[in-house]
């Protein structure tokens, strides 16, 4: 009898005076420590006596009805299910199984299946094992045999911390893992040692169990903290459920045990649902954050402008969330219909557009249903370009244009054009643009030097202060008038000056001029 030393797995007690608990530490010693490790540690003739079974069955009741540790002491501990290719077996992948452990001290104690809580590891395809090694642990995996066989690397076995035997680990108190097989169910050690066989599976009322007592160094964690439990290497997938039990630093065994059961499907890290780590989102400021989480998930969503958790936002074409759009000037939800000159004042406001109109862009609400003074355009209008300075600016001749009223006092209120009525100064080459120069092109309104307010699309104004042609002929027109004042009178000689032209072209203008004859501006 192996006294003070614990078998701290599900079904043992680890309070000596406990009725019956030397018998059955007995028992166990007796048919767990095999006179030869190397060919009897796979037990094949174990059976267990009555009274052991007994004691098995009831230890499993008492210990696997109900735990009464605390379940959030150690959360963390888990199962990693590694995948790297198979050293000698063709396609074939080589996984291993690592309890990850919390701390140095934490103990690996125990892998078990039984009625209330199975083992079970599948693998369609079958599992290898090598024909050279008979046990279903690591003893019979000499690094000394690999070179003349290969396939031992692949091989399937249970373990705890070892890859081969305790003798060659190099670890002081290594001890090879030992095993109780409830022999209704032989099928456990055959999938370690059967080559092929797909099931791992012990879920009888007596149960199996693989463990190390609690000495046994190699039940540390190594650098990683982690401790090896398994190796399957099978051509296809593996999934399934194990069982676990540890005993964290400190631990006096029973009671202060810590057991884990993980569902896995192949390689990556999995939890006990009871257990591991709460997945959600971590952010506070999103919209579904979860303040029970522990691991952010990437989950995390965020309002919209409308405070919609993961909503839309606008919908296309809107500019508020109660799906209103911009009108004519861009006000959101506004009620202006129209702005044809673009001015940013709705055309119910704007007063007359009709170029033709004798009102035109004079104040009107009454959505220029008023224009009038259509047949009174003042006659004898005309167009005046005179040079006024040739070879200039490396050979280019500047122009000077002129409107020409029918009297003196006439007033200009804007230079227009649109569709059927243009509005065109162009010239075949291209007109000279430069601010600095006093042969600059431009337009003006008068010689007042008064701010212009230009009509039209913009990018026809940018395009001329470019060098290119100035042309409205849609729908929409433009032209330009003077910002804020209704007009400007003409000189003494019946003039209005309206730019300067400097080109190396020819030059061609024509538009539109809405005058007030013998007005007066404001």
């Amino acid at each position: 009898m192996r006294k003070g030393r614990q078998m701290a797995f599900p079904f043992s007690f680890s309070v000596p005076d406990i009725a019956g608990s030397a018998i059955l530490l007995e028992l166990f010693a007796q048919v767990h420590v095999p006179s030869d490790p190397v060919n009897d540690s796979h037990m094949p003739d174990f059976k267990f006596s009555r009274l052991a079974k007994a004691f098995t069955a009831a230890c499993f009741f008492v210990l696997m009805g109900g735990w009464s540790h605390a379940q959030d002491a150690f959360p963390d501990f888990s199962l990693t299910v590694e995948a790297t290719p198979a050293v000698a077996v063709e396609n074939a992948t080589t996984y291993r199984f690592y309890v990850n452990m919390m701390e140095a001290g934490d103990r690996m104690s125990a892998v078990f299946g039984n009625s209330a809580k199975p083992l079970v590891v599948e693998v369609p395809e079958g599992a290898f094992n090598a024909a050279e090694n008979g046990s279903w642990n690591a003893v019979g995996l000499t690094p000394a045999l690999f070179p003349m066989f290969p396939e031992l690397q692949d091989d399937t076995y249970a373990t705890v911390g070892l890859t081969g035997p305790a003798s060659l680990s190099e670890l002081d108190n290594a001890a090879d893992p030992q095993m109780a097989v409830d022999d209704a169910q032989p099928g456990v050690q055959a999938f370690f040692t059967s080559d092929g066989d797909d099931e791992l599976r012990a879920d009888s009322e007596i149960g199996t169990v693989w463990f190390v007592l609690n000495d046994a160094s190699n039940a540390l964690p190594d650098e990683s903290m982690r401790v090896l439990i398994m190796q399957v290497t099978t051509t296809g997938s593996v999934s399934g459920t194990v069982n676990f039990q540890v005993l964290p630093e400190g631990s006096l065994g029973l009671g202060t045990d810590e057991v884990r059961t993980v569902s896995f499907s192949g390689e990556g890290v999995f939890y006990d649902a009871d257990f591991g780590p709460v997945f959600g989102c971590t952010d506070p400021a999103a919209c579904n954050y979860n303040e029970l989480a522990s691991d952010d998930d990437g989950s995390c969503l965020q309002f919209d402008v409308c405070g919609v958790c993961d909503g839309p936002g606008l919908a296309e074409g809107t500019c508020d969330c109660d799906g209103n759009v911009l009108d004519a000037v861009g006000v959101c939800g506004g009620g202006c219909l129209d702005d044809v000159d673009g001015d940013g004042v709705c055309d119910s406001e704007d007063g007359c557009l009709d170029v033709d109109a004798c009102n035109y862009l004079e104040p009107n609400t009454t959505e220029c249903d008023f224009c009038s003074c259509a047949e009174g355009v003042a006659e004898g209008t005309g167009l005046v370009l005179e040079t006024f300075a040739t070879d200039v600016e490396g050979g280019l001749t500047c122009y000077r244009l002129f409107l020409e009223a029918d009297a003196p006092g006439d007033v200009l209120t804007a230079v227009l054009g649109k569709a059927g009525a243009p509005l065109v100064i162009t010239t075949t080459g291209t007109w000279f643009q430069n601010d600095g120069s006093p042969y600059d092109s431009h337009l003006t309104f008068g010689d007042g030097g008064q701010e212009l307010a230009l009509l039209g699309d913009p990018t026809t104004w940018t395009a001329f202060e470019g060098g290119a042609g100035l042309l409205f002929n849609d729908e929409v027109g433009g032209g330009w008038t003077l910002d804020g004042v209704q007009g400007v009178s003409a000189d003494d000689q019946s003039r209005i000056w309206l730019g300067q032209l400097t080109t190396a072209g020819d030059v061609f203008v024509q538009f539109q001029a809405q005058m007030l004859a013998g007005g007066t501006p404001s």
